[in-house]
């Protein structure tokens, strides 16, 4: 089932929240080729273990809090960086640094799944045709070796290839 969508909306919900998650939806739904374009982050730390890659990836996520096994409802958000230690995420909602999350994107050698906790949540910020959204920086804290080698290969093959 996971190859075929993108997201679902849970109910209950409210009109406000079904136009977030719809503008988020068809963001995350554009063709193959323009979420292609991966560009290395041009002012990278140079203390960071991991260089930065800016993509447009949808993510699938259950947060859950760091002294809890289990966890809330799934969310749909959009990974706009990626290394091999972790990634930013935008969200509608807002999570304290701590939480774990559960996360599932696709890549082009399959899903990744990895448990990673929020280290750093930014301020809101209004996105046009999709309203307040807010964003995260990530720690992987579990990854399996083949999964972090996918991570790998997927941004060298985005980095490396140039787009026609």
């Amino acid at each position: 089932v996971y190859k075929h969508f993108i997201g679902y909306i849970p109910k209950p919900l409210g009109l406000d929240r079904l136009a977030q998650n719809v503008a988020l939806f068809l963001r995350l739904g554009r063709p193959r080729a323009k979420a292609a374009e991966t560009l290395a982050v041009a002012d990278d730390h140079p203390k960071r273990r991991h260089p930065r890659f800016n993509v447009e990836i949808g993510a699938l996520c259950r947060f859950r809090s760091s002294t809890r096994h289990g966890g809330g409802a799934k969310v749909a958000g959009l990974i706009r960086n990626l290394s091999e230690g972790g990634l930013m995420l935008e969200l509608p909602q807002m999570h304290p640094r701590g939480v774990l999350a559960e996360i599932s994107f696709r890549t082009n050698d399959g899903r990744i799944l990895s448990v990673a906790e929020v280290v750093w949540t930014g301020s809101p910020e209004i996105v046009k045709g999709v309203g307040q959204v807010y964003r995260h920086g990530l720690c992987f804290v579990r990854m399996a070796q083949d999964q972090r080698n996918a991570i790998r290969r997927f941004i060298v093959k985005r980095f490396t290839t140039q787009p026609s």
